[in-house]
C-alpha cells in the first residue's frame, strides 16, 4: 500500500485546507480508482491531470456546498483527523479505491479519459476489461475551485510551497507502462522527459496523427518514448476534457494508431 504518499498528502492538507479556494469540507485524493486491481493488470496506465475538481465534492455545478460523502462515502470517518492511524490509511485506500464503484464519479469528466484507455486495452471500472487503470494529478491532491488552470499565480504558489506531494516520486512508486496526459505544452515539457533526457515537446514526438498537426488547433494526439521502456500519450485538451471534439471512432482509431508506432 503507498502509505508514505498517503500520509504525505493528508499532511499537506492539514496546511492547506482552510485557504479560501480549497474546498472545504474535503479530503486530499492521491488517486482515483482501484489501486489494488491496477497492481494485477499486465498493462498499467494512469491518466494525468493537473489537480482535482470542485466537482469531486459537489452534485452539480450550481451547488454552493461541498459533500465527502457525495463519492468518498468511507472517508467521512477521518475526514477529521489530523494524522492518520493504520486503520485510518486503510480506510483511505478503500475510499479510494472505490471512487469508480459508488455510482456517484464524476463521469462527465472521465468518460473522456476511458474513451482513450479503452482503445488501449484498459478501463477505470468495465469489469469485464482486464487491464484497470487510474488516474493522479501532477501539481496537487487538493481539490480547488477555481481548478488549477484558473487559480491566480499566488495561489498557485500558496499549493506548491512547502508540499509533502511529490508526483514524481508517486508516479514512479506507480510505475505504469503507459502515461496518458492531458495538458498544455509547457506543463508537459516540465513534466516529462523522453528517453534522451529531452523534455516531450511537438518537435520529439515519436508517434502523432499528420492530419490533425496540420492545423495549430488540431485535437492532437502524440507519443513519445519514455525511460524505462514507459510509453507517454498526450492527448489535446478541449475545453477542459481530453479530445472533446472527436467522436469515440476517431479518438480509437487515432489512440491505436499512435501508440502502434511507439
Amino acid at each position: 500500500m503507498p502509505t508514505k504518499f498517503i500520509q504525505d498528502c493528508w499532511k499537506d492538507f492539514q496546511t492547506k485546507k482552510n485557504l479560501s479556494y480549497v474546498c472545504n469540507p474535503s479530503i486530499p485524493i492521491l488517486w482515483f480508482g482501484n489501486y489494488d486491481e491496477y497492481l494485477k493488470s499486465k498493462v498499467k496506465i494512469v491518466t494525468i491531470g493537473l489537480n482535482p475538481s470542485s466537482m469531486e465534492f459537489k452534485k452539480n455545478k450550481s451547488s454552493k456546498s461541498y459533500e465527502i460523502k457525495l463519492r468518498f462515502p468511507a472517508a467521512c470517518s477521518i475526514a477529521n483527523k489530523k494524522v492518520l492511524s493504520q486503520q485510518d490509511l486503510n480506510t483511505y485506500k478503500k475510499a479510494m479505491n472505490e471512487y469508480f464503484s459508488t455510482k456517484n464519479d464524476y463521469w462527465d469528466w472521465f468518460k473522456y479519459n476511458e474513451r482513450i484507455i479503452a482503445a488501449l486495452g484498459a478501463s477505470y471500472k468495465v469489469p469485464t476489461v482486464a487491464n484497470r487503470a487510474i488516474h493522479i494529478d501532477i501539481y496537487s491532491s487538493i481539490a480547488t475551485s477555481p481548478t488549477w488552470g484558473k487559480l491566480q499565480k499566488c495561489q498557485k504558489n500558496q499549493q506548491l510551497q512547502n508540499t509533502s506531494y511529490d508526483f514524481n516520486q508517486f508516479l514512479c512508486f506507480l510505475n505504469p507502462d503507459i502515461i496518458v496526459v492531458s495538458a498544455n505544452a509547457s506543463i508537459v515539457a516540465s513534466t516529462f522527459k523522453n528517453a534522451s533526457g529531452n523534455p516531450c515537446t511537438k518537435a520529439n514526438m515519436v508517434g502523432c496523427i499528420p492530419k490533425y498537426e496540420k492545423s495549430a488547433y488540431g485535437p492532437y494526439i502524440r507519443g513519445y518514448h519514455l525511460a524505462q521502456n514507459r510509453k507517454l500519450i498526450w492527448v489535446k485538451n478541449c475545453r477542459g476534457k481530453p479530445l472533446q471534439v472527436l467522436n469515440d471512432i476517431d479518438v480509437v482509431t487515432g489512440i491505436k494508431a499512435v501508440y502502434a508506432k511507439l
